[in-house]
């Protein structure tokens, strides 16, 4: 769209003349450039995406209830679910999936959704997991399957600066479990600001009540073992 002509974004760089106080030179024409920047774009979006059909992609857009019809039609999804269903099963069946029961478990589900719900739309996956997986887990993990796929490389590119910033002050002196560990923790725990620190705190009194009960008994049980030790050491003396 853009490489015949300035998009929006170019428009206004193009109107700024000043930055932190220097003032911006050039050509004026960058059209060769946009078109070279264009094109490597592309060309990495395609590689990101190499292994997923475009049909692949149409049919994960059932995963969004923004995209769900207003009101309910019998065939809404139908074609998708059996795309996708076809595409994963090995991944399904690995994972336990009755794969012939997703396509009828799809049109029930989606049958009392439109009837419980007014504003399809503004439902989550969430609220729907919560209250249906018992009944229909079969179409709800095809779904869960779908929406933890990656739209892009991002959060692969956010683990490894991550991990990087952890192995340089730890020094890289940590295990590879231990590197794991703190990697998923910093990736999937809450903003420190949001973070409620109140069931971890519990977690450790806990553990450490339980370690000094498990220590007090071992030295209860040792004390135990060197007086009957000393007993027994006494009764053979005196005889």
């Amino acid at each position: 769209m853009y490489q015949a002509r300035s998009g929006p974004r170019e428009r206004l760089v193009e109107t700024i003349t000043q930055f932190h106080g220097y003032h911006l030179v050039g050509d004026g024409n960058i059209s060769a450039v946009r078109i070279e920047l264009l094109r490597n774009l592309l060309n990495q979006l395609r590689d990101c995406f190499c292994d997923a059909s475009e049909e692949i992609l149409r049919a994960s857009t059932i995963g969004s209830f923004k995209l769900w019809p207003d009101k309910i039609k019998p065939e809404f999804g139908e074609v998708e679910v059996s795309v996708l269903t076809k595409y994963y099963e090995p991944v399904l069946e690995h994972a336990n999936v009755k794969v012939h029961e997703i396509e009828t478990e799809w049109n029930m589900l989606k049958v009392e959704l439109y009837n419980r719900y007014q504003s399809i739309r503004s439902l989550n996956w969430d609220l729907v997991n919560t209250d249906y997986f018992h009944k229909y887990p079969n179409i709800l993990t095809l779904v869960d399957l779908i929406l933890t796929l990656p739209a892009g490389s991002d959060e692969a590119a956010r683990g490894f600066c991550q991990m990087k910033a952890t192995m340089m002050q730890r020094q890289s002196k940590l295990m590879l479990e231990n590197m794991t560990d703190l990697i998923v923790i910093q990736m999937n725990s809450p903003d420190i600001s949001r973070f409620d620190p109140e069931k971890a705190i519990q977690l450790w009194n806990i553990s450490c009540q339980r370690n000094r009960k498990l220590q007090a008994s071992q030295e209860k049980s040792d004390s135990s073992s060197d007086t009957e030790s000393l007993e027994r050491e006494s009764s053979f003396g005196s005889d």
